[in-house]
């Protein structure tokens, strides 16, 4: 708090006091008074009023600092006034409650809001749980009765259920701790499932795999890590362009740190789009005619900072892109 503010405010108090002075001293004088008596009476008022307001613009200044840090302590800012002791001045009193008003419509439709998506949230999730249940029956039907026609559908099928999981997760990405479940995992566990349902697609393009040793254990949720290898996965196949075209899988440990890498030799990304591949909607310049979205990474980068995991990416254009995946090494993540 600014102490030429703070006398700024007083203004009116100070020409009131300086104006009683002149008329004081004025009167004093027609009644007699020696000129020492009027100036040791107007010294003393002096120092009287200089003492009020030094003394008024310290308690401010405590209460100013006090309710700073009160503030800035608080995570739901519009709560300030229950942490607030209740004014005495009248004005204070009002200014008090007509914020406590506000604050109090202001967590009501909060709260509404809340309710709100929640509801949705809960609607989306039992939608996806009954939309698969034709996209499984539509897939089965294709397997019974091969065809051409019915490889091209059961593919579709494939991509739509890719989507509807997308969508599943992305409505859980908000509350990631109330559905995943930390557990001593093997690298390989969790890749091999994400390799399996994205084989037929690796083979239909023809992409070399090589999957190195994976024995280094770390502490994740594996249905979530599956995820979100399935989306690397997809971009690693999604975006091959070479003759021979291969993804290279493999792990080390460097710096108490145990990495994941997931290695291809596609068109690579520009240096310019690099640095933005992790935000929402983001797809690039050309990735637009392979059908991006922009939510795969956006949402991977997301679940990887909840369940405590770097991801990180590095790219050379036309050689190729490196994803890793960096997991912390200790007993923390067991709890």
């Amino acid at each position: 708090m600014n102490f030429l503010c703070y006398l700024e405010e007083k203004i009116f108090v100070m020409m009131g006091n300086l104006f009683l002075m002149v008329l004081a001293g004025v009167y004093l004088r027609a009644c007699g008074n020696p000129g020492a008596v009027i100036f040791y009476f107007i010294g003393i008022w002096l120092l009287i009023l200089a003492g009020n307001l030094l003394w008024g613009y310290e308690r401010q200044r405590r209460k100013y600092r006090e309710m700073c840090r009160l503030f800035d302590g608080l995570k739901e800012k519009y709560l300030i006034c229950e942490l607030m002791g209740k004014p005495k001045d009248q004005m204070e009193k009002m200014y008090y409650e007509m914020v406590r008003g506000a604050n109090k419509a202001m967590a009501e439709k909060i709260e509404e809001v809340q309710k709100i998506s929640r509801e949705y949230k809960e609607y989306v999730e039992e939608w996806i749980h009954e939309v698969k249940t034709p996209i499984a029956a539509g897939t089965l039907i294709c397997s019974n009765h091969p065809s051409p026609q019915g490889s091209r559908i059961k593919k579709e099928f494939a991509r739509i259920e890719e989507l509807v999981e997308q969508v599943l997760y992305f409505a859980r990405s908000e509350q990631v701790e109330k559905d995943y479940f930390i557990s001593e995992c093997i690298l390989s566990d969790v890749v091999n499932p994400a390799l399996l349902a994205y084989r037929p697609y690796i083979l239909e393009r023809g992409i070399g795999l090589r999957v190195e040793e994976l024995s280094e254990t770390v502490y994740t949720d594996g249905k979530w890590m599956r995820y979100i290898l399935g989306q690397i996965l997809s971009n690693a196949v999604k975006y091959q362009d070479k003759e021979e075209p291969g993804i290279h899988i493999y792990s080390c440990t460097e710096w108490g740190k145990i990495r994941l890498c997931v290695e291809d030799n596609g068109r690579g990304i520009p240096p310019e789009d690099l640095p933005r591949i992790f935000d929402k909607g983001f797809t690039g310049g050309d990735r637009q005619k392979k059908g991006a979205t922009g939510i795969g990474l956006y949402l991977c980068k997301k679940l990887c900072e909840r369940l405590g995991i770097a991801l990180s990416a590095a790219s050379k254009e036309g050689e190729g892109t490196t994803v890793t995946l960096e997991f912390p090494v200790g007993n923390f993540h067991r709890m």
